[in-house]
């Protein structure tokens, strides 16, 4: 059985996940409105603001956590990011 410890570890590095994602979708969200205002979207436009929003949330400081930990997490959470927005663009590019 895990120790408290290790329980609080697996939260804390889900939580971190998490934020990192929301971070990221809730940046691209508020990137698409402000772009979508300016122009029509392209696909271009749409690859930049990916790209932008992919950099910004590599660059969100967590602390706390030993650094293979915290690697492995923004490792995770860009993963899931990128998917996230890939998806997001393929359907908008449907409707």
């Amino acid at each position: 059985m895990a120790s408290d410890q290790e329980k609080i570890a697996k939260l804390t590095f889900g939580t971190a996940v998490l934020a990192v994602l929301v971070s990221g979708l809730q940046d691209f969200g508020m990137q698409i409105i402000a772009r979508g205002r300016k122009t029509r979207l392209s696909r271009r436009a749409l690859d930049e603001t990916r790209q932008i929003c992919i950099t910004n949330a590599k660059n969100i400081d967590l602390s706390g956590m030993p650094i293979e930990t915290e690697a492995e997490m923004f490792r995770q959470a860009i993963d899931q990011l990128e998917k996230f927005i890939d998806a997001a663009i393929a359907k908008g590019w449907q409707l």
